[in-house]
Formats: structure tokens, sequence, C-alpha cells
């Protein structure tokens, strides 16, 4: 499962407090996540699926659980539902659904919703790694048209020793690929508009305290990774999911000379970002 479990209303309450440090930690899988594809939305219940065919073929090899991915900033009167039909792991017809909905505990329980958040494809039978997409349908109003949404393929959290945590975290920054706004200039007002810019670039920095090159930060570096940065309030409470797909990090050393631990600055770069909340 990708996403946390669902909440309660009784677990509400520690769910919306304000997020601490060393409730988000940072875990690394060595698998990669695969690229399906965008499928835009054309109209009321219409859409058009562009997946590749090295993609289909990378998921074949190694079928993974399915996340939708907002590429692109919504404002809408009602719910977004993506229907997904293929082939199972065991290479039986399934069905993945996934639905864009604001969280139960949310304040804003309208259908908008910023780029880069994402909603799990839910399998509806037991085997729920995809391994072929045959078919892609939409249910949605027309305040959705032009909605870019990219299908994405991850390692699955749930299976032991697939993803290892990033330990003795010092720091962890992130950049999540927003659009910046822009100032367009009119006469003397130079920010008589302002626009959404260009995106940057994908951005995880993080500092360790470096256990040994065999293990932690120093074990991954330079390498593509899929990253996912697990949110658990108190120890207790898993309420967010993000996935970082493509990462890359390359760690710097610092070395003091007296008793303080040896750390390591990591500068990350990734492709794809999807936040998963828990609803």
């Amino acid at each position: 499962m990708l996403r946390p479990a669902d909440l309660t209303t009784a677990q509400y309450p520690l769910a919306t407090k304000p997020s601490l440090g060393y409730e988000q930690q940072l875990w690394i899988s060595t698998e990669n996540y695969t690229d399906v594809g965008p499928l835009t939305i054309l109209g009321a219940n219409s859409g058009v699926a562009s997946f590749a065919a090295p993609a289909a073929a990378q998921l074949a090899a190694t079928p993974q659980p399915l996340m939708i991915m907002l590429d692109s900033d919504v404002l809408a009167a009602n719910q977004l539902v993506v229907t997904v039909t293929g082939l199972d792991i065991n290479n039986a017809a399934a069905t993945y659904i996934a639905a864009a909905v604001p969280p139960g505990y949310a304040k804003d329980q309208g259908i908008n919703f910023p780029s880069r958040t994402a909603f799990e494809l839910v399998p509806q039978s037991a085997a729920g790694y995809c391994k072929t997409i045959t078919g892609v349908a939409v249910v949605c109003d027309a305040l959705w048209t032009n909605a870019v949404i990219r299908v994405l393929g991850v390692p699955d959290p749930a299976v032991n020793g697939k993803y290892v945590k990033i330990g003795t975290k010092v720091k962890l920054d992130l950049d999540p690929k927003v659009a910046m706004p822009t100032a367009v200039q009119d006469g003397r007002d130079r920010g008589a508009y302002i626009k959404a810019g260009e995106i940057d670039i994908g951005t995880c920095n993080i500092t360790v305290k470096n256990p040994s090159s065999a293990d932690g930060l120093d074990r991954y570096k330079g390498k593509r990774v899929t990253g996912l940065i697990k949110e658990i309030k108190e120890d207790i409470l898993p309420t967010q999911n993000i996935y970082l797909c493509g990462l890359i990090m390359t760690p710097k050393y610092a070395v003091p000379e007296g008793q303080e631990p040896i750390t390591l600055d990591g500068t990350g770069m990734f492709e794809k970002i999807g936040a998963i909340p828990a609803h």
C-alpha cells in the first residue's frame, strides 16, 4: 500500500497538529520508479493516455504498485476518479482505482489541489502489483479539462527491506518542484501581474551523522534510487508518504577535530515527486 493507513475520526486531532522534525525521515530503495506516462483530461469524463512503450516494458519486467500524481494545479467542482485496467503480477485481469479527494480531516474540503499531490491507484484484488495496463477511464467534471495526471509506479513500502532508513538525520531540506512566481511589469509597476513561472529543479538535501561507508547515506552516494519521506506523528501515526522518484544524492564529508560526529552533507536531485496524505 503506497498511502498510509486510513485514519479514524479519533485520530484526526493528532493528524492535524504541526509536524516536528523527527516525525519526517528519509528512506531509500534501490528499485527505480516507472514513469508510465501522462493522462490528459480532454473534458467531462474524457481523457487520453500517452503511455510510452519503454515504460510498459519496464513495468512488465518489474511490476509495481501505481499512483497518480497531479502535474498541474486543479480547481474543480467534483472529484476525479481514474480507473486503470490491466494485468496484475499473476497475469490475472485487475482493476486499480484512484479518487482525487481531500482527506476527511482537511479544513478545506474543496476539490482544489496543487501540483505534485498524489493518490494511490488502489488495487481491487489481492495481487496489487500492476504488470500491464490495457485501459484507462476517467470520471470528472469539465473543470478538470487540460489537467495533466501522471501515472507512476514505485517500490512498495509495505515489503520488508524494500526501503532502508537513512538514520541519524540532522537536517532534511526539500524543494517540491512547484512553479516559482514571476512578476510581469507594466510601466512603473514592476509587479503589475504575478504569474506562475518556471519549475525549479527538485532537490532533496540531507545532513546525517555517518555510521560507515557500508551503511547510511554513504551506501547510496551517486546511485539512482527512489526516496520515500515517511511522516509519522509522535512515532505512532503515519500521516504522509512523499515519494522522490529518480533521486540521485552526492554527499560531502565534514570531519571535525574533536569528539563531534563525522557528518555527510548530501546534495540530491530528483525527477518526480508525489505526496500522498493519509485519508
